[in-house]
């Protein structure tokens, strides 16, 4: 799966994610579900 772009709460595009608890909008190559949850594998 492949994330494309991330926006914070305002809306406005970031380009990372490393804050805890942060609320962030992710567009993603596949469609996902409500509770689904994405890790990061290297």
């Amino acid at each position: 799966m492949e994330i494309t772009e991330i926006y914070n709460e305002k809306m406005e595009a970031v380009d990372v994610a490393n804050h805890p608890m942060e609320v962030l909008y992710i567009k993603m190559s596949q469609e996902v579900s409500a509770n689904d949850m994405a890790r990061k594998v290297k």
